[in-house]
């Protein structure tokens, strides 16, 4: 009796320890992936530059090959249409993100350009990050102007919401 109650304990034991250090291992796993979070701030002033900045909270540097800028303008969600892109003057672009740190694009000049808000579904920012050992780019959405769900829906049947 007392053999087969030290088996079941043991048993218990080991199945509590295995899946507590499974859930470890899978929250760490989480954490130290790659992770960008971004934070703009623009301005229709041309003098003033519009910044756009990477912030990597992870304990891994990040490698940006490349990267694009567009701006997207659309009526309906599912009807943007790019209306002006930029891209770095020298193409390839080699910019490091450290480790809990963050980088800031810089546009000025012919880089600037102005966000008018307008009704509707409006207008959008989305930077392309072309990322070192990545299959694909990241796509992030910088910022987007407000969308009126509800005033569209009642625009549709005829009726003013503005």
């Amino acid at each position: 009796m007392t053999t087969a109650l030290a088996t079941t304990v043991l048993a218990l034991w080991g199945t509590l320890l295995s899946t507590v250090l499974a859930a470890i291992k899978i929250a760490e796993t989480i954490q130290a992936r790659r992770r960008l979070v971004i934070s703009y701030s623009f301005s229709n002033d041309p003098e003033q530059a519009n910044e756009i900045v990477l912030i990597n909270p992870t304990g891994t540097p990040v490698l940006l090959g490349y990267w694009e800028l567009h701006l997207l303008e659309g009526e309906a969600p599912w009807s943007y249409k790019r209306y002006r892109s930029t891209y770095p003057d020298v193409g390839y672009t080699p910019i490091t993100v450290p480790a809990h740190d963050r980088y800031t694009l810089n546009l000025a000049g012919s880089d600037h350009f102005d966000i008018p808000y307008r009704k509707g579904w409006g207008r959008r920012v989305i930077l392309l990050l072309h990322v070192e050992g990545a299959s694909k780019p990241l796509r992030l959405v910088v910022w987007r102007s407000a969308t009126p769900l509800g005033g569209r829906v009642l625009r549709l049947f005829g009726k003013k919401t503005w």
